[in-house]
């Protein structure tokens, strides 16, 4: 009798054994598709990052970008300008500015760029003259 229920309970843990090593086995083949899904995702973002750059420098360069696109287009014109001008708002307050033709950081004194060159406008430090 007491070997039969050594047997039963032999049985029992065999059997939760097996079922444990079954879901152990579920829960790492279901992490291993949630990793191939954000990696699939992560590489479709590089891709559509990649073509939005391609429009990104036909718009910058004058070609033709069709109508939906031109809209998003200068939605991002519009977004780095501000970013200019925020760039060049945070400059002023250390003294400096940013040469708007190469980016380089000059004293707010500065006339000329002495990375590039360019002649900075007395009015406004961050700019080119024209």
């Amino acid at each position: 009798m007491s070997s039969d229920i050594f047997e039963d309970i032999s049985k029992k843990i065999s059997k939760a054994a097996g079922d444990v090593g079954r879901k152990t086995n579920e829960v790492i083949e279901r992490q291993r598709l949630r990793n191939q899904i954000v990696t699939m995702e992560r590489e479709i973002g590089i891709l559509c990052e990649s073509m939005g750059k391609i429009i990104w420098e036909r718009y910058e360069e004058e070609q033709v970008v069709e109508a939906e696109l031109l809209v998003t287009c200068e939605a991002i014109a519009e977004k780095k300008d501000m970013i200019e001008k925020y760039k060049a708002d945070l400059l002023s307050f250390s003294g400096t500015k940013a040469c708007k033709t190469c980016g380089a950081v000059l004293d707010k004194d500065d006339a000329f760029c002495k990375k590039c060159g360019t002649r900075m406008k007395e009015d406004e430090g961050h700019e080119e003259e024209q």
